[in-house]
């Protein structure tokens, strides 16, 4: 018979009463921060919760986390969280801290994909179809010319 850890119940326990596990302080911060972390780098973290973790833990506790964060981690959750910022792509690590923490306190919004605009077509060369009939056109036998009747195949002959 086996038994599962009850990690919340742990984890709230240890919370509870830091003075049974003053030896442990060092292990019980890097933990906290490895938990906080492996949320913000889910992939299926969105903005949803990012807040949500910014509600429970406290801007200033989630700034700090982000600090804590390596640069290209910052840029991967910014590119996941606000994905059409025009600033995004080439700003800096602290830009791209204060950006996210203004997104999970509702300060900022994230940017609306940007509409394209309608150019010019480019115009065909002709070269990929052949000419095509008008669709009033009838079929005219004399200018027709199978050209896969023509093909030479690639197998050899034994």
């Amino acid at each position: 018979m086996s038994t599962t850890l009850n990690s919340a119940e742990v984890l709230r326990a240890i919370v509870s009463n830091p003075d049974a596990f003053p030896d442990a302080k060092a292990e019980i911060e890097k933990a906290a921060l490895a938990i906080v972390s492996a949320q913000l780098k889910a992939r299926s973290i969105d903005l949803d919760k990012l807040s949500t973790v910014a509600k429970v833990l406290g801007l200033d506790t989630l700034g700090l986390v982000l600090e804590s964060l390596p640069d290209k981690t910052v840029a991967t959750l910014t590119k996941k969280i606000d994905p059409h910022h025009p600033e995004a792509k080439n700003a800096s690590a602290i830009w791209q801290r204060k950006h996210l923490c203004a997104l999970a306190a509702g300060d900022a919004k994230p940017s609306e994909k940007p509409e394209r605009k309608a150019g010019p077509k480019k115009a065909t060369t002709g070269k990929t179809g052949g000419a095509k009939r008008k669709s009033g056109a009838a079929f005219n036998e004399e200018n027709f010319w199978p050209t896969s009747m023509s093909a030479v195949g690639s197998r050899k002959q034994r």
